[in-house]
């Protein structure tokens, strides 16, 4: 039961109380007075989008209070918030940048607080009976009659496929990040070239010296070739000079001088023949050739990567790596896939569940309907809840529309396009009064301006089925009619004034 509400320095609300401590309260006022910001009050408790307009003039900061005395079924909805105390006042106070909100002077969040609308109050506006008869709003008046087991095991298997469903998405997105590097393309790159560690460096290295090698070797060739070989070589002539010497001596000139030379020359000669040899026969043939190529393969690999070699090396680890994670991913997606399958399974038998109890309590809810209607005058109507199946979201299977008519001859279509204002008022009463008798479960239910689109005639049943759903639930009428203020047990009257500086709304009780 709400019990009480203040409100200070709202829009034109200086400051007023409510004591609502009773079961049939109306708050009146001609059009335009301020009784509907009582209820716009009330909603901005628990609204997450609040602007700084909806302060008034009065002082810097607004505050609404709401004190609430639960029932046993609020306090368990309420305990996952935390809360235990079976009496709580709800605080907003609404600064210039910044909002706050309390409950029993703890701070709570504006997402909880919107979280707890419902549990604490059935609103029932303009704009409500606008939202109504949209097929998620039939579908939550409907659940009102669901037992909650049936509720919270189809939230589970909606909540673990969900989940199913993120793990896939997770899996799949990895996947595809390490497919977008393309490492199986790079790493046969690397292996068909086969690089080793500091290879590059060792071959450079190796080619400079198979090259002197192969200088040396060729020119140590040469030399003996020259010396020794050839048919003019230093060899040859040293002998030939010897053997002209012989005949100059013989000739009668002195030739033991360069004789002596000349065998010292041959002698030297001969000496160090052998180490040209050695040069040239211990240099082994290697194929420059092999080693420009292979040099040539691992430049065309370094090139690719745009990295040195020993780099590559490097990212060949992290690309087998990188496979084998993906490996690993693949047998992670096969198994959260069929998982997911399990999910689905499991999800669409509790879906199915929902959808039949569903269907069952709007059979239920539809009596109790025509019997409220019936009540104020609405007897011929056609009333059918028509259930279609759709693609399972967190609301289950079904979409639901409400079928109506108000005269048997006229084909019954959906309500929001058949029914007038006033018929939908009416509807709409009965269906909260059809709730309220099948669930004998005390609500605090708010009905602004109910009796808008309903004759005098019809007004006065309506006013009784008011009174009945009064008698197991708190009802607060917004209202400008005299008769559904006659009826309340507690009545207040909103008025408003200009005293030439601000215009102010304040509220007198009248019974």
């Amino acid at each position: 039961m709400l019990k009480r509400v203040e409100i200070s320095n709202f829009l034109t609300i200086e400051h007023i109380l409510l004591d609502t401590n009773s079961n049939l309260i109306a708050v009146m006022g001609e059009s335009g007075a301020g009784k509907s910001l009582v209820l716009k009050a009330i909603d901005t408790v628990f609204s997450q989008k609040i602007t700084t307009e909806i302060t008034g003039n009065f002082s810097q900061d607004c505050s609404i209070k709401l004190f609430f005395e639960l029932n046993e079924k609020q306090l368990l909805a309420l305990s996952q918030f935390g809360i235990s105390d079976s009496e709580i006042v709800i605080e907003k106070i609404i600064k210039p940048k910044k909002t706050k909100a309390y409950i029993n002077h703890e701070p709570i969040s504006a997402k909880a607080l919107s979280n707890m609308k419902d549990i604490l109050l059935n609103i029932v506006s303009q704009n409500y009976r606008f939202r109504f008869f949209d097929e998620n709003s039939i579908v939550a008046v409907v659940d009102k009659l669901i037992d909650k087991q049936t509720k919270d095991e189809f939230l589970e298997a909606y909540s673990n496929f969900i989940q199913a469903q993120k793990e896939k998405e997770s899996i799949k997105e990895k996947i595809e990040f390490i497919n977008e590097k393309h490492p199986e393309i790079l790493l046969e790159s690397i292996e068909k070239t086969d690089p080793k560690e500091r290879e590059y460096e060792t071959l450079l290295g190796r080619l400079k010296t198979v090259k002197a090698a192969s200088f040396a070797k060729e020119k140590s060739f040469e030399i003996i070739d020259k010396l020794y070989e050839n048919d003019n070589s230093v060899e040859v002539t040293l002998k030939q000079t010897e053997v002209i010497l012989d005949k100059m001596s013989a000739a009668g000139f002195n030739t033991e001088k360069m004789k002596s030379a000349i065998n010292d020359m041959y002698d030297k000669l001969t000496d160090i023949k052998d180490e040209f040899y050695n040069i040239g026969h211990s240099v082994e043939d290697e194929n420059i050739d092999d080693i420009e190529s292979r040099l040539f393969e691992l430049e065309q690999l370094q090139r690719k990567f745009k990295k040195p070699l020993n780099d590559i090396l490097k990212e060949k680890e992290e690309l087998s790596q990188l496979i084998e994670e993906k490996d690993k991913l693949e047998l992670e997606l096969k198994r959260t896939e069929e998982r997911l399958i399990e999910t689905v399974k499991i999800l669409e038998e509790k879906a199915d569940n929902l959808s039949n109890k569903r269907k069952k309590a709007s059979v239920e809810i539809k009596e109790k309907i025509y019997t409220f209607l019936n009540k104020m005058l609405l007897e011929n109507s056609v009333v059918e809840f028509e259930f279609t199946k759709k693609k399972i979201d967190r609301s289950g299977q079904d979409s639901v529309n409400i079928i109506f008519s108000a005269n048997p001859d006229i084909k019954a279509d959906r309500i929001d396009k058949t029914a007038s204002g006033g018929e939908r008022s009416r509807f709409i009463l009965a269906m909260e009064a059809a709730n309220s008798q099948i669930k004998d479960n005390y609500e605090t239910i708010i009905l602004d301006e109910i009796e808008t689109g309903i004759s005098d005639k019809t007004l006065q049943k309506t006013a009784d089925v008011i009174k009945q759903l009064s008698e197991n639930n708190q009802i607060i009428l917004i209202t400008h009619n005299k008769l559904l203020s006659e009826i309340s047990n507690r009545l207040f009257k909103i008025e408003k004034e200009f005293d030439g500086n601000v215009t102010r709304s304040f509220v007198r009780q009248i019974k």
